[in-house]
């Protein structure tokens, strides 16, 4: 091999390691805020982010120790996922409901990871361009703006904060163990694709000034007796003290992103990835050394391995005892789903059109019974369809396997896409979705690192070719910047992104009926009701429609008509919270309490948690004279929400009824705490305090009343006559006299 001619260094090679990485990491936050930069400007979406965030009472009540609690203990929206739930909490406590403070605090996590992405694959493999273009592709991509854009979803984000520290103290405990170098050398491409000087003085050279995960590997026989030397060491003499603490330390980070998201359960086949690229602990070629060494990277995952099966036991039992899991569909039907899911996911990535927040499954109709009956796979996709895709994918799946000796990343990248993908890939069922944009946020790392160490690896072999793919790289994150701001715009609130997923999808039963309560919202009631009709239509198995129409028949006075679509819904899903405690508020109406009452219990027996249905059936107990239930009720949604004014109210007249005043009264100056210009409530609790004795007091919150207030007559005549009773006529007079002149 002829050596490569010498050169002048350019101005990037003159720069130190430490500050490349640090101008690096510059330059991806750079281009991760100009394309997330319209992100602050949006609002939440009334999909999910109510039962996350702007509705949940335990996040709108910030870090106390009863929502910790609550947080580890709740499988509310069919997930155990404690610390996303102490995210959004902690969300709460610094921004409020804002949602500008929410997507930021989403922004600078997936900042986070893409800069983490960098610093990890720069370490262990040594190649610093090739690193930050698979962290800027991860940065960039279209497909991941439903991740951060979507509030809800801020457990893709800190799972994948936890995946890749899990990952990154894996490497550390290898390193601490088993030292072995990047097997970039073994292939011919150090250092973003040169080739290496082939003599031993030049090689010296190089590595006197080479990081150490730039130094080449030793050769294979070297580091099989090396590998067995520290293997034996492990098992008869321990291991390292260092490395022990790393391996705990990738155990709790996994552990922590299980307790974010439980799709990390597919981490332990990723460590395994990693262990032959780029860690390069097993050799593929090896033969009867393969075996052994495979059977001792298994048994090392076996802690991670006990962890995922934990995860994945307690999220079946929670999806399922919700409604969550669709059990009914024939294993061929998700199995030919998933074979062409998977090419769509890759085509997306490669064209990033038509992206929508909800992607329809004929098969899974949204809230389908189990076991029901539905469409047979022929349906869904062509014969020729399926047929071509499994072929595709078995074609490349070989040719992967085939180039493992020259290009061994692909191995890891390849497979490390379809693996991670395996739990929400459509074989095991869950929701009404046949894909969606977030189910990629990790997965593609997989594809990014194929294309990005293949282009560079071809790119090599010519003599400008370096430039050619570093020009036509940065075109594409061009493309990428410009793709992504347009699609962060689409979550600007719930009409435009759903009106965007009816343009690119089709018989979309979600989009329908959430374009029609953003027409509800705005009082355009006949359309609204096209939409919630169309969406019945899409879906026949659908509950929101029934929801939505039955607001609508409410608000136009129409009993009938709206307790026939709550009862409807209630039939497709006993669990309903909504259309529950709406259902009880009419029976209210007409007069049948018992089983208003009956309805309100049956909503808390499926969520005890429920503030509204604890508040109405407090108000109803109470209303009925039954004062000790109703304390129970009204204890529990003021527990819930502390600053539940209607409650607090509440608890003011049951206090009263109990001969309690003092507590009566604290609990309505707590409710004027909490509206301060609220003038009925300032004479009301004027009442309480002047019948309690404090007249002066009383005086006080009178004054107040007729401040806020000066042209009603209320309010003079109540503080006119409390002068006149502490004998000041002279005042009295000028408030009775306003009073007369108003009334």
């Amino acid at each position: 091999m002829q050596l490569p001619e010498k050169r002048t260094a350019t101005w990037f090679e003159a720069i130190s390691g430490q500050k490349r990485i640090v101008l690096g990491a510059v330059l991806l936050c750079g281009l991760t805020l100009l394309a997330f930069r319209g992100l602050v400007q949006n609002g939440f979406i009334n999909y999910d982010d109510p039962d996350y965030v702007t509705a949940n009472p335990h996040v709108l009540g910030g870090l106390t120790w009863a929502n910790v609690v609550w947080a580890f203990t709740t499988t509310r929206v069919s997930n155990w996922n404690p610390l996303t739930w102490l995210s959004h909490m902690l969300d709460v406590e610094l921004f409020g409901v804002n949602p500008q403070g929410h997507h930021l605090m989403g922004l600078v996590l997936h900042t986070t990871n893409a800069l983490i992405l960098f610093w990890l694959l720069r370490g262990m493999s040594g190649a610093f361009w090739r690193s930050f273009f698979v962290a800027a592709f991860f940065a960039l991509h279209p497909l991941h703006v439903e991740s951060v854009a979507w509030a809800s979803e801020r457990k893709d984000l800190l799972s994948t904060f936890f995946f890749l520290l899990t990952i990154w103290a894996y490497a550390r405990y290898v390193r601490e163990w088993s030292p072995v170098r990047s097997p970039e050398c073994r292939v011919g491409n150090v250092a973003d694709g040169k080739e290496p000087p082939n003599d031993a003085s030049a090689l010296s050279k190089k590595l006197s000034y080479m990081a150490p995960a730039e130094i080449p590997s030793p050769p294979l026989e070297e580091r099989v007796r090396e590998r067995r030397l520290f293997v034996s060491k492990f098992f008869r003499h321990g291991t390292r003290p260092g490395a022990v603490r790393f391996y705990l330390l990738s155990l709790a980070l996994y552990a922590c992103g299980l307790m974010s998201k439980p799709m990390l359960v597919t981490v332990p086949f990723v460590l395994l990835l990693v262990d032959f690229w780029p860690l390069a602990r097993v050799d593929l070629n090896a033969g009867k050394e393969r075996a052994r060494d495979l059977f001792l990277l298994v048994l090392e995952k076996v802690p991670f391995l006990v962890l995922a099966a934990v995860s994945s036991l307690i999220t079946v039992l929670s999806q399922a005892s919700d409604y969550s899991m669709f059990g009914g569909l024939p294993l061929r039907v998700r199995v030919a789903t998933a074979v062409v899911t998977y090419l769509e996911y890759l085509r997306k990535t490669i064209w990033p059109s038509d992206l929508a927040v909800f992607y329809p499954d004929p098969n899974a109709r949204y809230f389908a019974p189990p076991h029901t009956t539905l469409y047979p796979a022929s349906e869904l996709w062509p014969a020729w369809q399926l047929i071509a895709a499994v072929l595709l994918l078995v074609t490349v799946c070989a040719l992967v396997w085939l180039r493992r000796k020259r290009e061994p990343w692909l191995v890891t990248s390849w497979f490390w896409f379809l693996g991670v993908l395996v739990p929400v890939i459509g074989i095991v069922q869950a929701g009404a979705q046949v894909m969606a944009d977030r189910y990629t946020y990790i997965p593609l790392i997989g594809i990014f690192i194929a294309c990005v160490w293949t282009a560079t690896d071809v790119a090599r072999r010519y003599q400008a070719g370096h430039v050619v793919a570093g020009c036509g790289g940065a075109l594409l994150l061009a493309a990428c910047v410009l793709v992504t701001q347009r699609q962060v715009g689409y979550w600007r609130n719930d009409r435009t992104l759903f009106e965007h997923a009816l343009a690119v999808t089709s018989r979309n039963p979600m989009a329908e009926w959430m374009v029609g309560a953003s027409y509800a919202e705005r009082g355009q009631l006949g359309l609204a009701q096209t939409h919630f009709r169309l969406a019945l239509a899409a879906d026949p198995y659908a509950v929101e429609p029934h929801l939505m129409l039955g607001s609508l028949y409410e608000m136009e006075g129409r009993t009938d008509l709206a307790t026939n679509e709550y009862r409807t819904a209630l039939r497709k899903k006993p669990q309903e919270e909504f259309a529950r405690v709406h259902l009880a508020g009419l029976l209210r109406k007409l007069g049948q309490a018992r089983e208003a009452l009956a309805e309100y219990e049956a909503a808390l027996r499926w969520n005890p948690d429920s503030v509204e249905a604890n508040y109405q059936a407090g108000t109803l107990l109470l209303e009925a004279g039954d004062l000790k239930r109703a304390e129970r009720f009204l204890g529990t949604a003021l527990r819930l929400q502390p600053n539940h004014a209607d409650a607090l109210l509440c608890v003011s007249d049951l206090r009263t009824q109990q001969g309690r005043p003092a507590e009566a009264l604290a609990a309505l100056a707590e409710v004027v705490r909490l509206y301060p210009t609220n003038f009925e409530l300032r004479v009301n609790l004027g009442g309480m305090l002047w019948k309690g004795g404090l007249r002066e007091e009383a005086v006080a919150q009178y004054r107040e009343a007729v401040r806020l207030n000066p042209s009603h007559p209320m309010g003079h005549y109540d503080l006119g006559t409390t002068l006149l009773a502490l004998g000041n006529p002279a005042a009295a007079t000028g408030e009775l006299g306003e009073a007369v002149r108003l009334k």
